[in-house]
């Protein structure tokens, strides 16, 4: 079963009162239950929600859990950053002459 070999490689932790064992949703909870149940701590759910990198939704670029609190893949984050800043820097440029009236900016 998940996570019935790591409690016999955490000496120091069993039956201790100040050890709780967290479980992620969508997976982490049967392996953190499994933990906990061995170590003799309790078990909690922290709850969070994942923050996609954009058109990417398969890699995250950190969460947000309870309270606001969040947690941040910084490289995941600024190439996110990166990518939309150049996304919108084009965008922006490729509509410039679509208004009328608007003139091109002249660098001094």
């Amino acid at each position: 079963m998940p996570g019935s070999r790591w409690p016999a490689c955490s000496t120091g932790t069993r039956g201790r009162l100040d050890v709780v064992v967290l479980g992620l949703p969508r997976g982490g909870v049967p392996v953190a239950s499994e933990v906990a149940r061995a170590l003799g701590a309790p078990l909690d759910v922290f709850v969070v929600c994942k923050l996609d990198v954009p058109g990417r939704e398969e890699l995250a670029m950190g969460a947000i859990a309870r309270a606001g609190v969040i947690f941040a893949g910084v490289e995941q984050a600024l190439g996110a950053l990166r990518a939309a800043l150049t996304e919108a820097a084009s965008a922006l440029a490729g509509s410039q002459g679509s208004y009328p009236g608007v003139r091109p900016r002249r660098d001094p």
